[in-house]
């Protein structure tokens, strides 16, 4: 079911013939899927097939015969075409596109294969994607409601952690015993691979594998996880000290709790993200730390989505941020704080509940 109401569908649909699309397409092939898909029609899952979306002909969906049947049930569409015995997706398409001259598409989604099987020249195409990414950084109503469902699954994840989190339980013991708390919340799937780490080795911003079987030890750790209800991510991070910290570790501690109050009372709308990189940055040096990423990201349909903090782009009330100011020094530790927040006129409403727990 789609969670975004026929009006926007609509104000998106005249965005890009403005641009001078006649008709848009968009493409799951293999391993790349469009998130732009489920977020027109609603339909989660569909594996390879298309939406091709114009003035006249309004929304068709391609599916297969392996998607077919639930496609009927379950996406919001004007017409669902499937791909018939002896056809190909691209045969198809190619069919649902004859005739038009300019064809708008998201280009850092549609492969080059794609792009030559369907005979698509660089001249035809029209880029679309700031107009689908400005679309899904602000949310109505009823995607609000399933980020807000998804927060509150996280929030059970976090009084989870506050009870299991401890010296010598491992890494992939606690990771899987989360996931599995979260799915009997109402968690979808995993919306990335569970992070716990602890000791010298939570510096490391990515690790492999994400939880490892080593034990968690004293001093600084986190766990950074999320869940998905509706389709819709959220992505939250547990910082965690076990024992006394020593004299660096608390100034990594108070560091990253400093930056996180500051980035948070500068959220609201109109505020510009540059400004809210400054002040991560301004927090970080003035304390001696080096920045290793961005203050936080949109969350949405994917875990980082529209609006990027990196970027300059002006805060909308109803945009979905993720906080993360972290502080990572190599031989000693990583602590970083994540929460989810909505944007409002005045400041933002917090949604999830991490903090750094102290064991």
């Amino acid at each position: 079911m789609r969670l975004v109401s026929r009006r926007k569908i609509d104000g998106i649909r005249e965005r890009f013939m403005e641009s001078g699309a006649e008709i848009a397409i968009f493409v799951n092939s293999g391993s790349v899927q469009d998130v732009n898909i489920p977020y027109l029609t609603g339909f989660f899952g569909m594996l390879d097939g298309a939406l091709v979306f114009g003035q006249k002909s309004g929304m068709k969906l391609v599916t297969s015969e392996l998607d077919y049947e639930r496609a009927v049930r379950q996406a919001s569409v004007d017409e669902i075409v499937k791909i018939r015995e002896g056809e190909t997706a691209k045969d198809v398409i190619r069919r649902l596109l004859a005739g038009s001259k300019r064809i708008g598409v998201v280009k850092n989604r549609l492969m080059l294969g794609v792009c030559e099987k369907l005979k698509l020249p660089k001249s035809r195409l029209v880029d679309i994607g700031k107009i689908m990414r400005d679309a899904r950084a602000v949310k109505e109503q009823k995607e609000l409601e399933a980020v807000k469902k998804s927060a509150d699954i996280c929030n059970r994840g976090v009084r989870f952690l506050e009870n299991s989190i401890g010296n010598g339980v491992k890494g992939s013991d606690l990771s899987a015993e989360l996931e599995r708390e979260l799915r009997s919340r109402g968690s979808e799937r995993t919306p990335f691979d569970t992070i716990v780490s602890s000791g010298p080795d939570s510096s490391i911003i990515h690790p492999y594998p994400a939880s490892g079987d080593s034990e968690i030890g004293k001093g600084l750790g986190l766990v950074d996880f999320g869940a998905v209800y509706k389709g819709y991510v959220t992505d939250v991070t547990v910082p965690f000290i076990i024992g006394k910290p020593s004299k660096r570790e608390d100034d990594i501690i108070e560091t990253v709790l400093y930056a996180y109050d500051q980035i948070l009372k500068k959220v609201k709308e109109g505020v510009n993200t540059k400004s809210i990189n400054s002040v991560y940055e301004n927090c970080l040096k003035t304390h001696g730390f080096k920045i290793k990423h961005t203050p936080g990201h949109g969350i949405g349909l994917e875990t980082h989505d529209c609006p990027s903090l990196g970027s300059d782009v002006k805060l909308k009330e109803r945009m979905t941020l993720a906080l993360e100011p972290g502080v990572y020094v190599k031989g000693t530790g990583g602590c970083r704080l994540e929460n989810d927040v909505v944007v409002k006129k005045k400041g933002c409403s917090i949604l999830t509940k991490s903090k750094l727990i102290r064991i």
